[in-house]
């Protein structure tokens, strides 16, 4: 399914998202878009899907266990899940994060991966975390980091390593006391 998304990637750049058809795609990918679509589901999924989140949910789960404290265990979660994919596939997300952020369809789409995610962390942290609303505004906090540091990666054309910058913006929310 990577090729498939790298060719979209490559016919949404050239032509942009709404002028491609999930057809279109599939046909050049070489395969059935009854495949394209039980795969990804959307066409916005084409270009956000990654196999990242399952690793960074493991990895908090594991930091908890051994007794990290939730905030913690996300920054260093997350950043080691970023250690494991971001030499290969640093241009790959640069590209698919370049797009989403152009692109409203996918913009949209994006914040309700977000969305997704802060409800993932919930679920996660509920090990760690008793009270409802403590927990809910930790992963609230932890996304809305996160997005901002994808920003700020995409706008320095990934110069800086993600890892680097979520590090430095934990510091920053460490601040906040």
């Amino acid at each position: 399914m990577r090729q498939v998304q790298e060719v979209a990637l490559e016919a949404f750049e050239r032509r942009g998202f709404d002028a491609v058809s999930v057809e279109e795609i599939a046909q050049r990918a070489e395969v059935g878009t009854a495949t394209v679509y039980r795969h990804f589901g959307t066409k916005e999924r084409l270009v956000l899907w990654d196999a990242y989140d399952p690793m960074l949910f493991g990895g908090i789960t594991a930091r908890l266990i051994r007794g990290d404290a939730p905030f913690e265990a996300m920054v260093g979660a997350v950043c080691d899940a970023l250690g494991a994919f971001y030499e290969r596939d640093k241009r790959l997300v640069l590209r698919r994060t370049d797009l989403a952020w152009r692109t409203p369809a996918l913009r949209t789409a994006s914040l309700t991966d977000l969305n997704d995610l802060r409800e993932g962390l919930c679920r996660v942290l509920k090990r760690a975390v008793s009270d409802g609303f403590e927990r809910e505004l930790m992963a609230a906090v932890f996304v809305t980091m996160l997005d901002r540091c994808i920003d700020e990666w995409r706008k320095g054309r990934a110069r800086t390593p993600l890892a680097t910058i979520v590090r430095r913006a934990a510091k920053v929310v460490a601040k906040l006391g």
